[in-house]
């Protein structure tokens, strides 16, 4: 079991950004909250996704956790909960308890411990976060390329804007190729991907034409 404490705006902000990848007709019903290490550094993360785009955001811990590092799934509804959690505590520190891949608890204003269920058996398909791992982090090691015209949908770029982060609120584009996700940072800690819409499926529509928008 993994036990730490984490200042409520930094959970807020860090549940507010991940449930703005989870709209309600996503067809991924959960997240990933992991504690671990970054530079190491001890840090609480969410990763969230709807397959179209996804958003992963951290906090450091201002103090190492106790016990082993952990992670589990939380489903919408529980991510929920805890965002109204974390603002009604507006500036106190909030009490953690991670059970790997077995649930989690909050400690509530009377000392008492409120249970979250972990939700990993929800996740489809089996190895969605490794998925999502392994494409943040390919997409942050090519070079970046930018192509003539790049059809993307204009609602899945609102995920990115519904986020939160210290400072300004600037989108910085990382394009790979016409064909591959769009890597997109916002802020110092966020990073997520934004799938493009596929030139040639599109082009098979009469309103958009072989050419995208940009044919005469």
């Amino acid at each position: 079991m993994t036990q730490f404490s984490i200042a409520a705006p930094e959970l807020a902000r860090l549940t507010h950004n991940a449930l703005a990848f989870m709209p309600a007709r996503s067809a991924v019903k959960v997240c990933e909250i992991v504690v671990g290490r970054m530079a190491g550094m001890p840090i609480l993360q969410i990763t969230a996704t709807d397959l179209h785009t996804a958003g992963r955001d951290y906090s450091g811990l201002a103090e190492l956790p106790y016990g082993a590092l952990a992670a589990i799934d939380l489903s919408r509804d529980d991510l929920a909960t805890l965002d109204k959690i974390a603002r009604a505590k507006k500036k106190d520190d909030i009490r953690i308890q991670i059970r790997n891949r077995d649930g989690m608890s909050v400690e509530d204003d009377n000392g008492a411990w409120m249970p979250f269920r972990d939700a990993s058996g929800e996740r489809q398909p089996a190895d969605l976060w490794d998925r999502v791992d392994e494409m943040l982090t390919r997409l942050e090691r090519v070079s970046p390329v930018i192509p003539g015209a790049l059809l993307i949908d204009p609602a899945l770029m609102a995920r990115f804007g519904k986020v939160k982060c210290p400072g300004e609120t600037i989108a910085d584009l990382y394009i790979a190729s016409a064909d591959e996700p769009i890597l997109v940072k916002v802020g110092p800690t966020l990073v997520g991907a934004i799938m493009p819409v596929d030139r040639e499926i599109a082009g098979q529509s009469e309103r958009i034409g072989p050419e995208g928008l940009w044919e005469e």
